[in-house]
């Protein structure tokens, strides 16, 4: 997976990406919602660019890591396709990472 639109160049990120071989990118964002953040982000394919996940949390300024273990957790969740993985889907969802 690779992280597109870091630079705010997605077509140059993801022509980075494809040269990494990656099979996903990750767009996502950090927004200020009335003194809290929100961040969120959304996994899509390389192959066609068709949005696979999307997670998002909000919360204090200060608890950005936890917001961010919140959004990848959920992310991965969703692109959980094996047995094991549905397992770990349920178990992201439900304990802290």
């Amino acid at each position: 997976m690779a992280a597109a639109g870091a630079h705010g160049d997605l077509d140059a990120d993801l022509v980075a990406a494809g040269r990494l071989s990656a099979t996903s990118y990750l767009v996502g964002s950090v927004t200020g919602v009335g003194g809290h953040i929100r961040i969120s982000g959304t996994l899509h394919r390389m192959k066609d660019a068709r949005a696979e996940a999307r997670a998002a949390a909000e919360g204090d300024p200060d608890s950005l890591f936890q917001l961010v273990d919140r959004v990848t957790a959920g992310l991965l969740a969703a692109d959980a396709t094996e047995p094991h993985d549905r397992l770990a889907s349920v178990a992201a969802r439900t304990t802290h990472s």
